[in-house]
């Protein structure tokens, strides 16, 4: 985030716990309303919309849900979107301006060297600083030992990702030959991190 206020935060224990410790953000905890509100919402409705069309009755009605639903499933596309919708893995949340594309989004379960999953990485509760290989310098993150781990990403890949403990990306960038990599991702880590 560039303008020093996350755009998106970690979840509920991660932030409270990061406001005990006292390295969260001024105004974190603050922020949770901002975020979650209008993604509960739209978790409200969807499940709203799918037991209505789920439980309605007169036979005409069922009818026609049964050939749109049937249609639907067809599309190439239909299958992913539907289970995305369905559990809530299509949740993304809002990005600030000229941030990187990932940002806001779930993480899929990349394969980690070493044999791990990005997933299992995360189950420490703390951040997880991934990127391609040789992409992550190893002062990078001197200082946020007790709050950010790192790892490096099986597959080839320029993207460096700050990665929050509910699997969503808090920040990233694309790290090209002879790039400053390091004050990028210091800013990043104070930004969600503190200092």
């Amino acid at each position: 985030p560039g303008t020093g206020t996350p755009a998106a935060i970690p979840a509920i224990p991660a932030i409270t716990a990061a406001t005990v410790q006292g390295w969260a953000p001024d105004g974190l905890l603050d922020t949770y309303h901002a975020e979650r509100h209008p993604v509960g919402r739209q978790v409200l409705r969807t499940s709203g919309a799918m037991l209505r069309v789920g439980l309605t009755g007169p036979p005409i009605v069922v009818a026609a849900r049964n050939i749109v639903a049937a249609a639907a499933t067809r599309a190439p596309f239909a299958p992913r979107v539907l289970a995305g919708a369905i559990s809530g893995l299509s949740i993304s949340y809002p990005a600030p301006r000229g941030a990187h594309p990932l940002t806001g989004r779930r993480v899929a379960d990349l394969p980690l060297t070493g044999g791990r999953r990005l997933y299992e990485a995360l189950r420490s509760g703390r951040f997880l600083l991934a990127g391609g290989a040789g992409l992550i310098p190893p002062e990078a993150t001197t200082g946020y030992e007790d709050r950010v781990d790192t790892a490096e990403v099986a597959r080839p890949t320029k993207v460096v990702a700050l990665i929050r403990p509910d699997a969503y990306v808090a920040w990233a960038a694309e790290s090209g030959p002879g790039s400053d990599r390091i004050t990028p991702i210091r800013a990043a880590l104070a930004c969600w991190c503190g200092k």
